[in-house]
């Protein structure tokens, strides 16, 4: 018997567009690295937008906290000038890299900046998204309740919690029943109808 896998991505969609004020057409999707890049196309899709990536080349001589340290991110895709980047990914964990690339992305010009993780941890605590909010490198960050965090975090002007408990629960309660659960897995009608909507002025 497989597993069935059941992603978030519908639920954070549906509150980004209803929370957010940003024109399709000036949208871009960006991955933060490779392996990144199908969640960035997934969303990508449902927008019918652009896709850009960011390569992190790593200095392989040195190891620092268990790991190869950043040199840079080298910018891959279309030019973000004017655009509304919005950076997809699964974890922040200490939040460093994606800031950088807020970073990146704010100096090429981009209008907005939008952040998208699955899960946050905030290993190294929220003061460095605090002051990079300040500065002006990201406009939101959106992320969903299905792992522990600070209590301030929802203190913070910056923060979006997207309440992924009603998903969960439809889930557990179909499958309680032995219901289909194919609906629940292919949310993408309920996204672009909300999407042509938001066009219309009528959301």
């Amino acid at each position: 018997m497989s597993f069935e896998n059941f992603y978030p991505t519908n639920t954070i969609l549906k509150q980004f567009i209803k929370n957010e004020d940003f024109d399709s057409n000036e949208v871009i999707f960006i991955s933060p690295d490779t392996g990144a890049m199908d969640r960035a196309r997934y969303y990508a899709n449902m927008f019918q937008s652009d896709v850009g990536l960011f390569h992190k080349r790593r200095d392989l001589s040195m190891v620092v906290n268990g790991k190869n340290p950043i040199v840079a991110h080298e910018y891959l895709g279309k030019n973000l000038k004017d655009k509304t980047a919005i950076v997809v990914d699964d974890i922040i964990a200490s939040g460093g890299s994606m800031l950088d690339v807020a970073n990146d992305i704010k100096k090429r010009g981009a209008n907005k900046v939008y952040l998208i993780a699955t899960f946050s941890m905030f290993t190294e605590g929220l003061e460095k998204f605090n002051d990079a909010f300040k500065e002006g490198l990201f406009d939101s960050l959106y992320s969903t309740n299905l792992t522990y965090a600070d209590p301030e975090l929802d203190k913070m002007p910056w923060y979006k919690k997207v309440d992924c408990a009603p998903y969960a629960s439809d889930i557990i309660d179909t499958l309680n029943k032995s219901g289909s659960i194919s609906e629940l897995k292919n949310g993408k009608q309920k996204i672009l109808t909300m999407l042509d909507k938001k066009k219309k002025g009528e959301l």
